[in-house]
């Protein structure tokens, strides 16, 4: 049987976020969500949740930008002289021992607290910019779901080139001629082996889109491609919906994308393509 997980990232991270991601939800198109909770606009979360109990929640875990939800004094390593997160220096401070994985633990339990105390079940975790694939970071990461008693998480087994009508042969070319890419996707995949092991469940796969032709979760026709093309068993898929505002503008690189994104997940074309796909929608607290 094929079913797919539908992840709409970024709740919380601004209202604009969150609107569209109302508005998915209402329409069916999304069956999961994960939540940026060092935002205000995290305080929408427990109506969406009252709303839509069916949908899965998780926490994007995210040291990378905007504020922490812990004061400043605890976790200085983690911040910037304005008392922020390091943004795009992250990675850096990271490899350099400069973070204190101490104090990235604290901060990112306290994240998760904070979805967990307004008395909701968080379902899995994953994080801003997929930064927990980090060496330094992962462990703590794994440490995280443990002893919050998270059992699942975000597959970074890529099925790249999801879209394409040859998916075998142009996933095969497209590694041959990206070495990089094809060692950072074995690195992952033993990341997953080794979650594994301790006891996190995840999705067999996720649907990536765009290694080889370009194309995007913007069109409805990749997105038709793609569910043409998903295996059985257990596949996952993020999308990034959105109305953009200045605070998405201020702390993301995809913006305008998000735009189209949401307006292909309120079309009548998705409707139709879940009705007809033969695909199984769940969420991550049906693994």
């Amino acid at each position: 049987m094929k079913k797919l997980i539908i992840n709409a990232d970024g709740f919380g991270f601004t209202f604009g976020n969150n609107r569209a991601i109302f508005e998915v939800a209402k329409a069916g198109s999304i069956t999961s969500i994960s939540v940026n909770t060092n935002f205000p606009a995290v305080n929408d979360l427990k109506t969406f949740s009252d709303l839509f109990p069916n949908i899965s929640i998780g926490v994007h875990l995210n040291p990378v930008v905007g504020k922490p939800v812990l004061d400043t004094k605890k976790i200085p390593s983690l911040l910037d002289t304005k008392s922020e997160f390091w943004g795009d220096l992250f990675p850096e401070k990271l490899r350099n021992g400069h973070i204190k994985l101490n104090e990235l633990y604290d901060e990112l339990t306290a994240q998760v607290e904070i979805v967990l105390n307004m008395g909701i079940n968080v379902t899995h975790l994953d994080s801003h910019q997929n930064q927990h694939l980090r060496p330094g970071f992962f462990p703590t990461f794994l440490r995280i779901a443990k002893e919050t008693g998270i059992r699942c998480m975000r597959t970074h087994r890529h099925y790249i080139c999801a879209e394409c009508e040859n998916r075998r042969l142009e996933a095969a070319k497209y590694y041959i001629s990206h070495v990089k890419t094809a060692a950072l996707h074995i690195y992952t995949r033993s990341l997953m082996q080794k979650a594994k092991r301790r006891g996190m469940r995840m999705a067999d796969r996720l649907l990536s889109v765009g290694h080889a032709t370009g194309a995007k979760k913007t069109s409805i026709n990749v997105w038709m491609r793609m569910f043409k093309n998903i295996p059985s068993g257990i596949s996952e898929v993020y999308c990034h919906p959105a109305y953009p505002d200045n605070t998405l503008r201020m702390y993301a690189d995809y913006v305008d994308e998000r735009t189209k994104e949401r307006e292909v997940l309120l079309s009548p074309q998705f409707k139709t393509l879940i009705v007809h796909s033969g695909v199984n929608l769940i969420g991550f607290n049906d693994i």
